[in-house]
Parts: C-alpha cells; structure tokens; sequence
C-alpha cells in the first residue's frame, strides 16, 4: 500500500480539517459529547473567528474578568475599539426570576444550554442571553457598534448573542 490511496487521502483531509478548526477558534464540542468548560474562557474562541462572528471587522482582544471587581468570575470578553462579545459565568437572578420580573421582556431559546432566555429590559434596545448549563449559569452579551448605538438594525445584537450562545452553550444531548 503507498502513502497516496484513497485512505492517505481521507488521513490527509481529516488532519486538515481538524487543523482548520484548531486555527479558526472552533472549540465547541462534537455531537454526542458534553461540554467541558475550560479554566480560561479566551480560549472558546480565537480573536479573529470573534470578528467574523460579530460581523465587525477590527482588532480583538480577550480579557479574562478582573477578579478584583469582587467575586471570582468565569468569563471573557473580546473587544475591539469598535465592539465586543462577552461570555461569563453569572449566578444571580436565576432564570426562573428572570422570567417573572415584568421590567423584562423574556424569551425561551431551544438548543442553548438547559435552558435558555433571551432577555431585554422593556423599552431598551440591548438584550442579552441568559443560560443554563451543567449546574451552573452565563450570561452571553454582544455590543456590534459602542460609538453609534442607533446605527444598530432592530435585533442585531439579539441575534449575534444567541448565535454566540448556540456555538458556544450547545444543548447537550438527551
């Protein structure tokens, strides 16, 4: 057998692939696995595949949460000057209260996390998705345009918060 059968070839293409994966940020888990939060959440994603997320060309960075802003945080946040997108653990109100507060417009997501709401406060325009997962709770927030709020189409941020939340939060496998 010579190193350039169909099976070399398939070897080939299938190290190619996970080496493209590796090289885009692509760091959610396989079907049928479950996920495994790692100890630094900047590595969920690249900085560049963040950019292509949001849509937002520009330089991004991660930072992990400044843990001397009070509590020990999960969590990251990738900006450039222009947006970010932020993942971080984030107890408090659970869920169930964040659906009975009527200053807050919540919708249930499938296929994030447990359980999954989009939730905006009434009359705001910003949203964010809140989740749950493997016992514990996140918050996915996504600003597209910090210098022009207004410039924003109507649902923008939603939508890029919970695509986010999707790649990142998927609903295991029942």
């Amino acid at each position: 057998m010579s190193g350039t059968g169909p099976g070399a070839r398939r070897g080939v293409t299938l190290l190619m692939l996970a080496v493209v994966a590796v090289l885009t940020g692509c760091s959610s888990p396989a079907a049928g696995t479950s996920w495994q939060r790692p100890d630094d959440a900047c590595t969920l994603l690249s900085d560049a595949r963040v950019a292509e997320l949001l849509g937002v060309p520009g330089f991004y960075s991660c930072y992990p949460p400044d843990p001397k802003a009070g509590r020990p945080v999960w969590g990251a946040t990738w900006g450039s000057y222009t947006a970010y997108a932020s993942v971080q653990e984030f107890p408090t109100p659970t869920l169930d209260e964040l659906m009975a507060n009527p200053a807050l417009i919540s919708t249930p997501l499938e296929g994030i996390g447990d359980r999954a709401l989009l939730v905006q406060v009434r009359g705001a325009s910003s949203t964010s998705v809140r989740l749950d997962l493997d016992g514990r709770s996140y918050l996915v927030d996504v600003v597209l345009d910090r210098r022009n709020r207004k410039g924003i189409p109507p649902g923008a941020e939603s939508a890029k918060a919970e695509e986010l939340a999707r790649l990142l939060f998927p609903a295991p496998e029942r």
